[in-house]
């Protein structure tokens, strides 16, 4: 009679479930199977226990985990009807996209290649290579065009170092074409003042573009390189 009585109380608890950002419910535990086993929650998806007040993943709630339907050998769920969504923003892609184009987070189900450098340490070099600019002028544009050959394989790998690329393309423009006021200028006062206001802006530009992107690298978020011209696309 206990039993039977902890079991009626499991059920009618308020439970929640996390789905692309917003949290869904209340239902009760019956709803939260059914959910489940129409392939509408997966394994990895966090539901709130009423029973113990915490969020967990249905992975980890024996009463959900054993409705889930078996693996298919077909496509993932997340790529049905040729679509996929991504998990930590809930953006919609096609489904053979590689990696989320809002927050870059890299898709499971894309096919992976063996590279000999992360995406993630392949990012930093190439941030960190555009605060290297205000310093090392000219030589630090080599470290993404590294990072483009060794990670060549790799999509998200390539988008990255060429963005950066550009960066430093743009920056390198800038220079010549302060250079150039500088020097047709040169017979008037303003030419070389123009010129040293030019070349504080790339410098400074290199260092705030460089530590905006480690920044948003730090905190997962999307980066883009504010200003260059796109050289490579």
């Amino acid at each position: 009679m206990d039993e039977a009585a902890a079991n009626t109380a499991s059920h009618d608890g308020k439970w929640f479930w996390s789905q692309r950002g917003a949290t869904m419910g209340p239902v009760d535990l019956d709803e939260l199977r059914r959910l489940a086993s129409s392939g509408s929650l997966g394994p990895s998806t966090w539901v709130h226990d009423p029973r113990s007040a915490s969020w967990k993943q249905a992975s980890t709630v024996p009463e959900i985990m054993e409705v889930f339907p078996a693996a298919a050998s077909g496509p993932p769920p997340d790529a049905v009807d040729g679509v996929v969504y991504c998990q930590r923003c809930g953006a919609k892609h096609p489904a053979g996209a590689a990696h989320c184009s809002v927050c870059s987070r890299p898709f499971a189900s894309a096919p992976t290649s063996a590279v000999p450098i992360s995406p993630r340490v392949a990012t930093a070099v190439c941030r960190a290579s555009v605060l290297a600019n205000s310093f090392v002028p000219f030589l630090s544009i080599v470290a993404p065009a590294i990072v483009w050959v060794i990670g060549a394989q790799s999509a998200e790998i390539v988008r990255e170092a060429k963005g950066s690329i550009n960066c430093h393309l743009t920056m390198l423009l800038a220079t010549i074409a302060a250079i150039v006021v500088g020097m047709v200028c040169l017979i008037i006062l303003i030419g070389p003042v123009l010129a040293v206001l030019i070349g504080f802006a790339v410098w400074l530009y290199g260092i705030v573009v460089g530590i905006l992107g480690l920044v948003a690298l730090a905190q997962e978020k999307p980066f883009e390189y504010p200003g260059a011209i796109p050289f490579f696309k």
